[in-house]
């Protein structure tokens, strides 16, 4: 089962807390249990031209993955839109409220994988749908995947939002100062689940 993150404002995330990686060559894919430590998601967009940077503290995912297959994976996300933190109440408050993530009437983003291919070593892109208040839009995940002696896999990755996609939030203008971009960046540890 997974357990819960960070990411944050004007658009999720992304991406995850439960990572498939399969260690062993010719095993079928497995499910792993994303790590507290060191996992992330995390976005940063544009406000007044400065850096803007959050994250959601609350995250579930269903992983199951086999890099010599990954054709065979599976990604299923899920993102609590209450827990964005930005480090500044007033900030959060305004990420959350109606006019941008609704995060009392939308509660919850989704991530769900349509296909998964490799885009080079160690390197693979996830197709899918993200959800978020009530509107999907496909995207790409681009991520990288490496293992520890110890058995540990790490995923890191981002992808790229246009947040008015979503209507998050109006498009920038001299009234909103606010960039349409979001960057959504994730580090995850894990490790098998039995």
């Amino acid at each position: 089962m997974a357990r819960r993150h960070h990411i944050a404002s004007c658009l999720l995330f992304l991406l995850l807390c439960a990572v498939g990686y399969d260690l062993s060559a010719g095993e079928s894919a497995v499910n792993w249990t994303v790590e507290p430590d060191g996992s992330q998601l995390e976005f940063q967009a544009e406000v007044q031209n400065n850096p803007f940077r959050g994250r959601f503290n609350t995250f579930e995912a269903r992983i199951r993955f086999d890099p010599k297959a990954p054709e065979s994976g599976k990604i299923d996300v899920t993102v609590d839109l209450a827990s964005l933190s930005t480090g500044d109440a007033q900030s959060g408050m305004t990420a959350r409220s109606a006019a941008w993530l609704a995060a009392r009437e939308f509660r919850y983003a989704t991530f769900t994988s349509r296909s998964i291919v490799a885009s080079g070593p160690d390197r693979f892109t996830a197709s899918g749908d993200l959800t978020l208040k009530n509107t999907a839009v496909p995207i790409e995940l681009e991520f990288t995947l490496s293992a520890s002696p110890e058995g540990r896999a790490t995923a890191k990755g981002s992808v790229l939002l246009d947040r008015t996609a979503f209507s998050v939030g109006p498009p920038k203008s001299g009234t909103t100062p606010v960039g349409n971009a979001v960057e959504v960046t994730f580090t995850l540890n894990a490790v098998p689940r039995n």
